[in-house]
């Protein structure tokens, strides 16, 4: 259950941080001093006013997004509110590929931590989409 629980557990904490950070007023030497995860408080408080899904619907340049759909840190359900979020926008390509993982590594069943560290290549066919995109957006 640990795992299960700790994305959960790791939301509250970083609430928790931000707001105390938003509370504070910061001094060059308190920002030096008070950082998380080596990153100082001015990052977090700009990755909680970041709204990635509208400032990708104010892009006008092409974008291409991959996903594998076994990919359990960010999961076949998120990449579904992307790809509502894309609709019918003509510059946004968008690929799922069934039998990837977040590495993009090839494999069946559920996805697992411990396929991280087998070395693998990213497969032909990711390669010849990307290319494809590539010749596409070049034309």
């Amino acid at each position: 259950m640990g795992a299960f629980v700790a994305p959960r557990i790791a939301k509250q904490d970083l609430q928790e941080k931000v707001r105390q950070i938003k509370e504070r007023e910061f001094t060059e030497t308190s920002l030096n001093e008070d950082l998380l995860f080596d990153l100082p408080p001015s990052y977090w408080i700009d990755l909680v006013k970041y709204d990635p899904v509208e400032t990708l619907k104010r892009l006008t340049i092409p974008v291409l997004m991959l996903q594998g759909e076994r990919d359990y840190q960010v999961t076949i359900n998120d990449f579904g509110i992307w790809k509502e979020a894309v609709g019918e926008m003509t510059n946004v390509t968008i690929i799922s590929y069934p039998t990837l993982n977040h590495l993009f590594m090839e494999g069946k069943g559920k996805s697992l931590p411990a396929e991280y560290s087998k070395p693998g290549n990213i497969p032909g066919y990711v390669i010849g989409d990307i290319s494809a995109w590539i010749e596409t957006i070049c034309r």
